[in-house]
C-alpha cells in the first residue's frame, strides 16, 4: 500500500496532466497510448495516494475540484519549465558560434540594443542572443549575474562585476511640436513654471535628482501625469499632456516620431555602462557588442545633435 506521504510517481503526474488537459478518460488514454480502463483504475490510485479527490463526476462527465485546481497550477508550471530547459537545448545545439544573454533596463533594450545585435549578427550570423529587460545589477543571492553582459544607465563600482563605460550623453525636454517650449533653444528651470509636466513616480532616482533642481531654483512644475517607464512617459507627451525631461536615447526615439526636443540647462548627465559579471567565461562575441555599442554611443551623439538642430525654432 501507498502510503500517503509517498512522493508522487512521474506516471501518476502524467495521468493527472492528461486528465486535466484532454478532459475525458477516452481522450487521456489516447494521449498517454494507454486504456479507458487502466487511466481510471490509475487515477482512482492517485487520489487513494494523496488522501483527497481530484474529479467529480457529474452528468457523466468529470470536473476537476478545487484542489486539482490549485494542483494543476503547480504541475503546468513545473512542465512549462522543463520546455523552457528543451528549448535552451536546442538553441545551444543550433547555435554554432553560441548563445549571449543580455540584461538591459528597458530604455536602453529599445534604444541602443537592437542596433547593436543587428551589427552584432551581421558579423557573427550564427550568434543566439537572448535578450532580458531587467536591471542587470540586480544578482541573485543562489545564481549571482545569470547574464554575459548588462547594460545600464549608471557608473557604480560592483561586486564580482567589471563596469564598463560606454557613453555619457545630457537629459533632454521632451516636448509635443506645438508646445511654446519648442521656441527655446535652451530649456532652464525656470521655463516649467506652471506648465503641465510629466513626471516619473517619486521614488525614481531620476525624479529624486530633478526635484531637488527645481527646489534650489525655487521653480513649482504642474506635475499632471506621473509613470513609471520612459516608454509611458513618451507616449503622453506626444498625445500633448505635458513636456518632460528624458534620457536623451529616448527623447532620440520620440524626436524621430515627430516630438521635439531641447537642451536643459543646468545639465543632467545619464550615464550609459556596460556590466560584465567576473564569474562568466571570457567570450569574443561580448567584446565585439562591447566594441559595437561604443561607437554607436559616439554616433548617437551626433544624430541627438541633429535632431535639435532640426526641431522648429
Amino acid at each position: 500500500m501507498i502510503q500517503p506521504d509517498t512522493p508522487l510517481t512521474l506516471r501518476e503526474i502524467e495521468v493527472f496532466r492528461a486528465m486535466m488537459r484532454f478532459h475525458t478518460v477516452t481522450a487521456a488514454a489516447h494521449a498517454l497510448g494507454s486504456s479507458q480502463p487502466t487511466i481510471t483504475r490509475e487515477l482512482h490510485r492517485l487520489e487513494k495516494h494523496i488522501g483527497f479527490a481530484l474529479f467529480e463526476r457529474k452528468r457523466q462527465r468529470l470536473f476537476p475540484t478545487l484542489r486539482a485546481l490549485q494542483l494543476w497550477e503547480e504541475v503546468d508550471a513545473a512542465y512549462a519549465g522543463l520546455a523552457r530547459i528543451n528549448a535552451t537545448v536546442e538553441r545551444l545545439r543550433a547555435a554554432d558560434t553560441g548563445t549571449m544573454t543580455i540584461a538591459a533596463l528597458p530604455a536602453l533594450a529599445q534604444t541602443l540594443l537592437p542596433d547593436a545585435i543587428l551589427r552584432l549578427l551581421e558579423r557573427q550570423p550564427g550568434m543566439t542572443v537572448d535578450v532580458a529587460t531587467q536591471d542587470p545589477r540586480n544578482d541573485s543571492v543562489l545564481t549571482g549575474f545569470n547574464f554575459d553582459l548588462g547594460l545600464t544607465e549608471s557608473f557604480h563600482a560592483q561586486r564580482r562585476v567589471e563596469v564598463v563605460p560606454l557613453g555619457v550623453f545630457d537629459m533632454v525636454v521632451v516636448m509635443a511640436p506645438s508646445h511654446p517650449l519648442s521656441e527655446r533653444a535652451v530649456c532652464t528651470p525656470q521655463d516649467f513654471a506652471g506648465i503641465d509636466y510629466i513626471s516619473f513616480p517619486v521614488h525614481d532616482p531620476y525624479r529624486a535628482g530633478l526635484d531637488r533642481m527645481f527646489d534650489a531654483a525655487g521653480v513649482s512644475r504642474r506635475i499632471r501625469v506621473t509613470a513609471q517607464s520612459a516608454a509611458a512617459v513618451s507616449e503622453l507627451v506626444l498625445r500633448g499632456l505635458g513636456v518632460a525631461i528624458l534620457n536623451p536615447l529616448t527623447g532620440l526615439a520620440l524626436a524621430e516620431r515627430g516630438a521635439v526636443i531641447r537642451p536643459f540647462s543646468p545639465g543632467q548627465k545619464f550615464i550609459v555602462s556596460a556590466v560584465r559579471p567576473e564569474d562568466r567565461p571570457a567570450s569574443d562575441a561580448v567584446d565585439v557588442l562591447v566594441t559595437i555599442l561604443r561607437t554607436i554611443c559616439t554616433e548617437t551623439h551626433g544624430r541627438i545633435a541633429a535632431a535639435v538642430r532640426a526641431a522648429p525654432a
